[in-house]
């Protein structure tokens, strides 16, 4: 499962089968409908008029289906893709990738929706990378402030391009 949309109006999570690559389910969350913000936006100077057409609206196309914080969507679509995995797919989606950082694992865990403990967690070998990286142009930048010089431009040094490139080895070593 891969999921996206930390920091956004509308996220998209999606269960994925490894060796295939076949997309098996998606859940679009949305905090935002267009409509809303234009035609409603418009329609509130009448407010008797504006509560009908909401009405209308809100059971005939609003495209708003989330109301938590964008960075729970993650979690939102995850439970909901794995609360109707047997129901819909008749499938167990027993492995969960994931940033490192999400809670989406921990309340998928505990939905317990197969049994406890099938569903496991394994580290998106991209953010694992990207990880690196980012120590790696810290322990640069720290060792900077301590007048001590690993980046530049003297041969040997920590370059960006450097950092870079030890992070796509490190990704295609793992």
């Amino acid at each position: 499962m891969h999921l996206h949309g930390h920091k956004s109006l509308i996220g998209l999570g999606s269960v994925i089968e490894v060796q295939t690559g076949l997309v098996l389910d998606v859940h679009v969350t949305s905090l935002h409908c267009q409509t809303c913000a234009t035609t409603g936006e418009k329609m509130k100077v009448n407010k008797a008029e504006y509560e009908v057409w909401l009405a209308h609206h809100k059971e005939n196309g609003c495209t708003v289906n989330y109301s938590g914080t964008s960075g729970m969507m993650e979690s939102e679509q995850a439970v909901t893709m794995w609360n109707r995995s047997l129901s819909k797919h008749n499938f167990r989606y027993l492995t969960m990738v994931g940033d490192g950082d999400s809670k989406a694992f921990e309340q998928v865990k505990a939905l317990n929706v197969y049994g406890k403990d099938l569903v496991e967690k394994e580290e998106c070998l991209n953010h694992v990378s990207k990880r690196l990286g980012t120590a790696l142009r810290n322990v640069v930048q720290d060792s900077s402030k301590k007048k001590i010089t690993l980046g530049g431009r003297k041969p040997g040094s920590l370059t960006a391009e450097k950092i870079r490139k030890l992070s796509i080895y490190y990704g295609r070593a793992i």
